[in-house]
């Protein structure tokens, strides 16, 4: 099932922390994040020509100045994209609740202050990626409740960076 799976995808770059040294290694693809071809559907929705406020009500226009392809907005490498679902609770300061969709890019080299898809060992987990002046690397969770820990990388635990967020779904209405 994995060669049928995984045709399209040849090689991924990871990036990973061991310590406080930030590496690159090329990886086979995950077979979880990888067993479906992507689906070449493209649905243009049109967009209004103004800014609608989410103060005070603006009158709007009643046309659209362009339409808008999802694929095309969401998604800027399809062979190293892919979307879960959030599993928690810990990054709703950020914006993200359990069960948004999570648009994942593996392409995008991850910087300081990305939220990011990573492993801790063989764990997956989505957090806010901190790298100090010091090269000291920390996820860390977005909760103000306290209940949810941060994670510093150093010999004891090794962080891989899966991918960095690129945008969430979520519903709006409930």
């Amino acid at each position: 099932l994995a060669s049928n799976c995984l045709g399209y995808v040849k090689m991924i770059y990871v990036t990973y922390f061991k310590g406080a040294v930030m590496k690159h290694a090329q990886i086979d693809p995950d077979q979880r994040f990888y067993c479906l071809p992507p689906v070449q559907l493209r649905l243009k929705i049109p967009v209004a020509i103004e800014h609608i406020p989410a103060g005070f009500p603006s009158p709007a226009e009643s046309y659209a100045s362009e339409y808008l392809d999802f694929n095309e907005y969401l998604v800027s490498n399809p062979a190293a994209t892919f979307t879960v679902r959030c599993g928690g609770d810990s990054m709703i300061d950020a914006g993200i609740s359990k069960n948004d969709l999570l648009i994942i890019d593996r392409s995008i080299a991850p910087k300081h202050n990305d939220i990011v898809m990573a492993n801790l060992h063989g764990s997956y987990t989505i957090k806010r990626l901190h790298i100090y002046p010091n090269k000291a690397v920390e996820l860390r969770s977005e909760n103000s409740s306290g209940q949810y820990p941060h994670f510093q990388c150093n010999d004891d635990i090794d962080i891989k960076i899966i991918g960095v967020v690129m945008f969430t779904i979520k519903p709006m209405r409930r």
